[in-house]
C-alpha cells in the first residue's frame, strides 16, 4: 500500500475521534441531531437544513438532494474544498495536529532545520489543532502572552485513558516555503514566563511561582491581584533553566512548590534563578502552613499536594495571612531554613503556653456589650471579624495563632487558663 493511501486512512481514522470539531469547523452553521450533523450544503443554493447529513460515528456523509456522498471525513473535506483526497487529508491532518509529512515517500523532514519559530502569533495564523495524534483532545489549554498581551504560544494538557497526564507545548513555525504550521514542539531557551502581561500590569505585586499552569491559576484565586501575581515556567519542574526570569528583577518572590522531592528541587532551582535575574527577596512557602485544620488539629499534607489542591479543599479564607508565618527566606549563595515569622514574639517558643496565649490575646482590641459579654476584634487583610471571647471561633483563632508563632500545638487547659486572665 502506498504512503499517500496509508496517510489518508490514518487521517480519516483520527478525524473520527474529533468528528464534532471537524464538522463544526467546515460546516459552522450546522446543528447536531442525535449522532448526525445536519447542515446546509455550501456547494449549492441550500436554504434549509435537512438533506445534508454527516454521521459523527462513521464519518459517512450524504446530500440526499444531489446524491453526493462519501465514506469518511477526508472525502467530506475534499468535497467542500474542491481538492484531491491527499490535499484534503493534509488540511484535515494539520487541523488535527498530525505530522503531515507522513504523506510523502521521502524521509521525514527535520523541523529543526529550515523552519522559524513565530512569536508573537500573527493574525493570519491557522486554526489551532483540536487534538493530538496520539493523545486525543486536550483537557486544558493555557496561553502564554508577552507584556502587551500578544499570544506567544500555548501549553496543552492531555489525560489519555490508562496513561499518565501529558503536558505538551504548541508553537507556530514558518517553513521554508512560507507555510505556517502548529507543531507540538517547545520553544528554544529563554522561554517566556506565564502571565507576563499580568506581571507588567502589576509591577509592585508579590510574584507567586508555582510548578505548572494549573497550580498558577489556582494560586491566583487564593492570592489575588493587585497584591499578588502568579506565574510558572513553561515545562514546569523540568526546565526552569530554559526560562527567561528577567521579569522578576526588583520583585519579591514567593515560591509555592509541590509537596514532593521534585517540588523541592524545583524550588531550589527557581530560588537561584530568581536572584540571578535580580529579584529583591526570594522565599519558599513552607507547606506546613496548610497542615492546620480549622478546628486547630494538624494533618499530614498529601504527597504531590499543590496550590490546586489547596483551592479544591475550599477551607482557606485568608491565604496570604496563613502563608506569611511560613516563609523560608533564601539568601543567594546559601539557603536558610529559618522560617520568617512576622511576629516579634517568635523567640518566645519556650515560654509557658498560657503566657504566650495571653500575650497573643493582649494584642487584640475588645468591646464589652451591655450584658457584659466581651468580644474580640480580629483584623483581617480585607475586613474585621468580631467574636465572643467565650466562643469556639475565638478559641480556634488562639490555637491557630499559637501554632503560627511556635509551630507547636497548645492544650485546651492552656486556652482555658488564658481566657480566665
Amino acid at each position: 500500500m502506498s504512503k499517500p493511501i496509508e496517510f489518508i486512512r490514518s487521517v480519516a481514522d483520527q478525524a473520527l475521534s474529533a468528528s464534532s470539531m471537524v464538522v463544526s469547523q467546515w460546516l459552522r452553521d450546522g446543528k447536531r441531531q442525535g449522532r448526525e450533523w445536519m447542515a446546509r450544503n455550501p456547494k449549492r443554493a441550500d436554504h434549509h437544513r435537512g438533506s445534508f447529513a454527516i454521521n459523527l460515528d462513521s464519518g459517512r456523509w450524504s446530500d440526499f438532494a444531489t446524491g453526493d456522498g462519501g465514506g469518511d471525513l477526508v472525502s467530506l473535506v475534499a468535497y467542500l474544498e474542491d481538492c484531491s483526497q491527499l490535499e484534503a487529508a493534509r488540511q484535515l491532518g494539520h487541523f488535527l495536529g498530525m505530522d503531515c509529512d507522513l504523506s510523502y515517500s521521502k524521509p521525514k523532514r527535520n523541523h529543526n532545520s529550515g523552519s522559524m519559530l513565530l512569536m508573537p502569533i500573527p493574525d493570519d495564523s491557522p486554526c489551532l489543532p483540536v487534538s493530538h495524534h496520539n493523545f486525543g483532545c486536550p483537557s486544558a489549554i493555557w496561553t502564554y502572552s508577552d507584556e502587551r498581551g500578544n499570544t506567544l504560544f500555548h501549553t496543552c494538557r492531555f489525560d489519555p485513558p490508562g496513561q499518565r497526564k501529558k503536558v505538551l507545548p504548541l508553537t507556530l513555525w514558518q517553513e521554508e516555503n512560507g507555510r505556517l504550521s502548529w507543531l507540538w514542539k517547545a520553544c528554544p531557551n529563554s522561554r517566556a514566563l506565564y502571565n507576563l502581561d499580568r506581571l507588567a500590569e502589576f509591577p509592585d505585586a508579590t510574584v507567586i511561582v508555582t510548578e505548572g499552569e494549573k497550580a498558577a491559576d489556582a494560586a491566583a484565586k487564593l492570592l489575588s491581584e493587585p497584591s499578588f501575581v502568579t506565574t510558572t515556567p513553561s515545562g514546569g519542574a523540568q526546565a526552569p533553566a530554559k526560562t527567561d526570569w528577567s521579569p522578576l528583577k526588583n520583585r519579591i518572590v514567593w515560591i509555592w512548590p509541590d509537596n514532593d522531592e521534585p517540588g523541592q528541587q524545583f524550588a531550589t532551582k527557581v530560588e537561584k534563578l530568581a536572584y540571578q535575574a535580580g529579584a529583591v527577596e526570594v522565599y519558599v512557602i513552607d507547606l506546613n502552613a496548610f497542615s492546620l485544620r480549622p478546628d486547630g488539629t494538624k494533618r499530614q499534607i498529601p504527597k504531590g499536594w499543590d496550590a490546586h489542591d489547596a483551592l479544591e479543599e475550599g477551607s482557606i479564607t485568608d491565604a496570604s495571612e496563613l502563608i506569611k508565618g511560613f516563609l523560608k527566606k533564601f539568601e543567594y549563595g546559601h539557603s536558610s531554613d529559618t522560617t520568617q515569622n512576622s511576629s516579634p514574639k517568635s523567640k518566645k517558643k519556650k515560654q509557658n503556653q498560657t503566657t504566650v496565649l495571653v500575650e497573643l490575646s493582649e494584642e487584640l482590641e475588645y468591646i464589652v456589650a451591655p450584658d457584659e459579654q466581651v468580644f474580640a476584634i480580629i483584623h483581617r487583610e480585607t475586613h474585621r471579624e468580631c467574636w465572643p471571647t467565650r466562643s469556639k471561633e475565638f478559641e480556634a483563632w488562639l490555637t491557630q495563632s499559637y501554632y503560627l508563632l511556635t509551630r507547636e500545638g497548645c492544650s485546651e487547659i492552656s486556652i482555658r487558663n488564658a481566657l480566665k486572665q
